[in-house]
């Protein structure tokens, strides 16, 4: 597994500490927070290049979440104190200045980029990725979405690194209440506003435990806000710790902090550097323990004698900081698409993607966050409907998504109408070539347009009638989990069995092409089954072993019958590049299974034959081009891969009917089993 897919897709934003509005106070700028900052974005940057290095990089938004903590309370103490109250809908004002510009900007821009880059479940699922992240529940969606940390680039929505974003503005929505009661509640008792903060970190850490010993797994309890809580809550403690000795620390102790700091740094870099999110141990307060790691070390940031602040307030790391915001929004999908689309080397796809990165996220900064930040003359409902009025684009955008994506039956639709303008036209009269049908689903189909294209000009074969269409295949009538949809079989092919015998008794053929396989390594639910079920479980296996035989015994009247074994597919590959994540039907044991299954059943026939297409497939190297789709050829490569079949078939029909020796000629594919004809 690739060190990326163990990263953390978050970005926690963390208030910059300056001189505050009147009502909040003054509190020094601490430019060592910025570099921190830096430092945990720029090890996410690290692990999503993937270059191999940094698999703890998940921890930076630990980091990212303390620290926020940390800020929040000590602007919110600090303005408790200053004016006795806090107010709620200026801090709501401010944090919608500082969050949404460039998070909306990001969504709208990342939604337009997906259509143009993303493969088909991207684009198809991008209208509910973008109202989860405008609506700030982006975690909750990619939790009951089941989304895997485990796959290539993890969850492969380009807004998948929103969900931090969410939990981030669901605590800046409920916090500022809490800390408002708590603050009210210490003013009574010295260390109530403690003692609730605490019991949050408490109530957290509990929730970790007695989740994970359930069947939630690691990525079902790395989105939930509840579990999170904790690393934001200790944040939240030291920040009213710190702010109760007026933000500095006596002597004795700034002598820990520093001497303790350099130490903290390192055992920060080396968690990022090894560390495994599927580890349940961090969902059992491991996360919560790794809080007072950034403790040690935010606490080293402030001290203003120490070396981790010198280190961390080094320009070039400030101004990272600073861009921070802006730079996460944009790397996400700007690495996920240098990996899928750019075939750059590691260490060029991690230069390239900070460099632009860094850069995009300095004209946002500039143009974006800046101006409506610092805006003082824009009016409140003005920035309101300038929001509600890019917030409606983006929606409108992923809106309109789902159908600009490529859909299976479009291709079909032509490669059907392409089939039967041909299939009349042949280079070979009646007798001077054998007659050939083509038996299957939509892969069958597909195939049956190119030879039909190639016969026009070759007499390899003559193209007689089949039978095949679109899900027209053996284990039909079935439910089917297709791309994350289940789906009926088509009512069209509940009779494909008749249809077999049609064609075999009044079109005179030498010999049935059979073809067959994306359906059959669906998970699926045939009638008559109680529960679904994948290939590889003896019921699904003895029902594709039963169809087969069946259609093999309405072919009946064809003396020859080949079938070909079926290629591995990719479902979501688009113009020959693959899915972010893999389908659970591309499972090459899937279709390897399927191959057996043919060659078992195939072994009881001696007029069956069996190609194997898959391999000649595999071993040309040139299988994206050929299948762009990932399952179907094109018009135009199934009329290339015409060629070398038809000269197959001939020579399989020919060893059947005795004219040719099996080793006197050599067959273009492989030949796993020849058959004998059966005239009778």
């Amino acid at each position: 597994m690739d060190d990326h897919q163990h990263a953390d897709r978050a970005f926690v934003d963390v208030p910059t500490v300056r001189a505050a509005d009147p009502q909040v106070g003054r509190i020094a700028y601490q430019p060592g927070l910025d570099g921190l900052r830096a430092v945990a974005l720029l090890a996410i940057f690290v692990v999503h290049a993937d270059v191999g290095l940094a698999p703890g990089g998940f921890l930076a938004v630990s980091t990212f979440f303390t620290l926020s903590g940390f800020l929040i309370t000590t602007l919110l103490v600090r303005e408790h104190r200053s004016s006795g109250r806090i107010a709620l809908v200026a801090f709501w004002g401010r944090r919608a200045r500082r969050l949404l510009p460039a998070a909306l900007t990001g969504i709208i821009v990342i939604a337009a980029v997906t259509i143009a880059l993303g493969d088909s479940h991207q684009v198809a699922s991008l209208r509910g990725d973008v109202i989860g992240a405008l609506t700030y529940v982006a975690n909750w969606r990619f939790l009951f979405a089941d989304v895997t940390y485990a796959g290539a680039f993890a969850g492969q929505s380009p807004l998948l690194h929103y969900w931090s974003l969410a939990i981030e503005e669901q605590f800046y929505v409920v916090f500022p209440v809490i800390a408002m009661v708590a603050l009210r509640v210490g003013a009574r008792w010295r260390w109530g506003t403690a003692a609730v903060l605490g019991g949050g970190v408490v109530a957290s850490l509990l929730l970790g435990v007695i989740a994970s010993v359930g069947a939630a797994g690691p990525d079902r309890l790395y989105f939930r806000t509840d579990i999170r809580a904790g690393e934001l809550l200790v944040g939240a403690l030291a920040g009213l710790w710190w702010t109760n000795r007026d933000h500095s620390l006596p002597p004795a102790m700034a002598k820990v902090v520093r001497t303790i700091g350099p130490v903290a740094v390192a055992l920060m870099i080396g968690l990022i550097a090894t560390s495994d999110y599927r580890d349940i141990g961090w969902y059992r307060g491991g996360l919560i323990a790794y809080s007072l790691v950034s403790i040690a070390v935010i606490l080293a940031a402030v001290e203003p004698s120490g070396l981790v602040r010198r280190a961390l307030a080094a320009r070039p790391l400030v101004r990272v900081g600073v861009l921070s915001y802006s730079a996460y929004i944009i790397h996400w999908p700007l690495f996920m698409w240098l990996s899928t689309r750019a075939d750059l080397p590691d260490p060029a796809r991690l230069a390239v993607g900070t460099v632009a990165a860094l850069a995009l996220a300095e004209l946002a900064f500039r143009f974006v966050e800046s101006p409506i930040r610092h805006g003082r003359d824009l009016a409140p409902r003005v920035l309101l409907g300038g929001g509600a009025v890019v917030s409606v684009i983006a929606l409108v955008v992923a809106s309109v998504a789902p159908g600009l994506a490529i859909r299976d039956d479009e291709g079909l639709e032509e490669a059907a109408n392409t089939l039967e303008e041909h299939l009349a036209h042949t280079a070979a009269a009646v007798g001077e070539a054998p007659t050939i049908g083509i038996f299957g689903d939509s892969t069958a189909l597909v195939m049956s347009t190119g030879v039909a294209i190639f016969d026009d000009e070759d007499t390899t074969v003559r193209l007689g009638p089949g039978s095949a269409g679109l899900g027209c295949t053996l284990t039909v009538p079935a439910t089917y989990l297709h791309q994350g949809t289940r789906v009926d079989s088509s009512a069209e092919c509940v009779d494909w069995l008749e249809g077999w015998t049609f064609a075999s008794d009044v079109g005179e053929l030498d010999a049935a092409v059979l073809m067959f396989g994306p359906w059959e390594v669906k998970e699926m639910q045939p009638d008559g089954f109680g529960e679904p079920g994948v290939i590889g479980t003896p019921e699904i296996d003895g029902l594709i072993e039963e169809r087969l035989e069946a259609g093999i015994e309405a072919l009946v009247h064809t003396p020859v019958i080949v079938v070909l074994t079926s290629p591995r597919i990719e479902p979501g590959r688009v113009d020959g590049r693959s899915p972010a994540a893999q389908e659970p039907d591309a499972d090459p044991g899937r279709m390897d299974r399927l191959n057996e299954i043919v060659l078992d059943v195939a072994s009881r026939h001696s007029k069956v034959a069996v190609v194997d297409y898959a391999d000649w497939l595999h071993s040309t190297g040139d299988d994206a081009r050929l299948r762009p789709d990932g399952v179907h050829l094109t018009n135009e490569t199934a009329t290339e891969v015409a060629a070398p079949l038809t000269a197959t078939i001939a020579h399989v029909i020919a060893v059947a009917e005795g004219s040719t020796d099996a080793g006197d000629t050599q067959s273009p594919m492989p030949v796993l089993q020849k058959a004998t004809a059966d005239r009778s």
